[in-house]
């Protein structure tokens, strides 16, 4: 480890590197700054309100949502507020900015699409579930999972429905490659499905009559949704994070502390690999690893390829709630408040 440094509070989600400072969130309300060279603190900004995402950085700004329904921008230089926008439940979601727009869900059960330089409120998308996950956006769509057990395919211009696939019980997002969208559930099912297949009028209405004819032994088999490339379940296991996506391979981590790499053409396992503990994060690709940090305070690395574990980390400061990459060093932050950088 090159710097520790103390946030005060246990941290509201994962750090965010950008150039030479590193941001992160604590549950005491505030949002702190660090440099990477040494870790010394830059500034925090207390708002009030735990914060209860992982930051996200475009431009001059800093995004984050917050416990009392807040998604706020401060300034990088300076942490001063810049706008807030308020929803109608606490936002969970870490942002997504694209193209001089911010997405956000919120518990609220709206997806948010704001101007991200004035926070002005451009369209909202209604959901039967609440969203406490991040958005994927690409340059059509915006994708976002809810709990209404959906993955709701969202036309971020218009702001239609582009189309809903369905899954089990889902805490982490979708990853959009290429193509495709990689979603994961609590059931221990991963997909990987072509967004740009469109739901047309009536078509969720003939699946549903579908699915009861199969019920009742009029089908043989329940019909495949739309734009189902691949589907894999394991028995036993539940993928509780958001899917990561290199060239070749798609890995998810599950509650039971084992990594999956799948091959993206075929859906294929490449390798499994158990990591000891609970994984607490999202994996996180970096070249040819895979890195991953546990409930138990270890940050495991995991070669890409082989699925062999190349090294670990215990960096003290409780479960792993967060890894991010820049800078050229790896950044995580602990339950216990830690934020520490990995060279």
């Amino acid at each position: 480890m090159a710097w520790k440094a103390d946030l005060g509070a246990s941290p509201g989600g994962g750090p965010v590197v950008l150039e030479d400072v590193v941001y992160a969130g604590s549950v005491d309300g505030c949002m702190h700054a660090f440099s990477v060279s040494d870790g010394a603190p830059l500034w925090n900004r207390c708002l009030g309100a735990l914060v209860s995402s992982t930051p996200s950085i475009a431009g001059h700004l800093i995004y984050f949502g917050m416990l009392d329904g807040r998604v706020t921008a401060l300034d990088r230089d300076d942490g001063s507020e810049v706008w807030t926008f308020r929803a109608d439940a606490p936002v969970r979601s870490s942002p997504a900015v694209v193209d001089g727009v911010l997405y956000a869900g919120s518990s609220d059960r709206r997806l948010y699409a704001l101007d991200a330089l004035t926070g002005e409120e451009r369209w909202s998308f209604a959901t039967e579930g609440r969203i406490t996950s991040g958005p994927a956006v690409n340059e059509r769509l915006v994708v976002v999972v809810s709990q209404d057990n959906l993955v709701h395919f969202i036309d971020k211009h218009t702001a239609k429905r582009w189309f809903d696939y369905e899954t089990s019980l889902a805490d982490g997002s979708a990853a959009i490659a290429g193509d495709s969208v990689y979603a994961a559930d609590i059931s221990g099912t991963v997909r990987r499905v072509r967004w740009e297949n469109r739901q047309w009028p009536f078509e969720k209405s003939i699946r549903n009559i579908r699915r009861w004819m199969f019920r009742w032994g009029m089908l043989d088999e329940l019909p495949p949704q739309k734009g189902v490339v691949w589907v894999r379940q394991e028995r036993g296991e539940s993928f509780i994070q958001t899917p990561a996506v290199d060239s070749e391979r798609a890995y998810v981590s599950t509650a039971g502390g084992t990594v999956f790499a799948y091959d993206k053409q075929t859906g294929d396992t490449v390798w499994q690999t158990h990591l000891g503990a609970s994984a607490a994060t999202s994996p996180t690709v970096i070249g040819g690893e895979v890195v991953v940090g546990t409930q138990s305070g270890t940050i495991a690395s995991v070669d890409a390829a082989t699925g062999e574990i190349r090294w670990r980390i215990e960096p003290g400061g409780g479960a792993i709630l967060g890894v991010a990459v820049g800078a050229g060093a790896l950044y995580a932050t602990g339950a216990s408040g830690l934020l520490v950088e990995i060279r």
